[in-house]
């Protein structure tokens, strides 16, 4: 951090101080908590797939990881999601939302951290991460309410990316906008 880094990914293991600087500093974290929970399912699925040292490792970082998380979003550190997606089966990096909130973020901050904060993260915020007049129309309507579950990642309806809708499962008739008003 005091080398000018601008995220730490995973940041497992922080002290307070660190803490401190990232959120002086403006350091993002990108607690990436999915990663050795699927580390340990591959192992679980595949026995032999991974090395017994990688698998004890991810096992003892588990909740320590969630504390640190929760220290870091006590103290103000500016998180933005990440996934490490390649540990887990493509399509399912979402499931990081349901970590970030089980481990103390509201399912509000968890959207913004999938969103507006990670195209802070990754210095595309004048083009992604909100819907803005000028910005990619890059848009996730799901049947449900993301903020009384954060979970249901499987009732996606409608996708779009870049103002083109790669998705569109809603009611013949429908527009994308009724929905905001559900």
């Amino acid at each position: 951090v005091l080398a000018g880094v601008e995220s730490i990914e995973h940041c497992i293991y922080p002290d307070d101080e660190t803490l401190s600087e990232m959120k002086g500093r403006g350091t993002f974290m990108v607690p990436t908590l999915v990663a050795p929970v699927w580390a340990m399912r591959y192992a679980e699925r595949m026995p032999g797939s991974l090395h017994p040292e990688s698998i004890r490792k991810a096992g003892e970082v588990v909740e320590g990881h969630k504390e640190a998380f929760r220290r870091a979003l006590d103290k103000g550190v500016r998180i933005a999601f990440g996934t490490d997606q390649g540990v887990g089966p493509h399509g399912r990096n979402a499931e990081e939302l349901e970590h970030m909130v089980q481990a103390g973020m509201r399912p509000m901050q968890a959207i913004v951290a999938v969103t507006k904060t990670a195209s802070e993260c990754v210095h595309m915020a004048d083009r992604i991460g909100t819907l803005e007049p000028g910005k990619l129309a890059d848009l996730l309507i799901v049947d449900g309410d993301p903020l009384a579950d954060i979970s249901e990642t499987e009732r996606v309806k409608f996708v779009m990316k870049g103002g083109e809708v790669f998705r569109n499962d809603l009611t013949p008739g429908t527009r994308g906008s009724e929905f905001f008003t559900r």
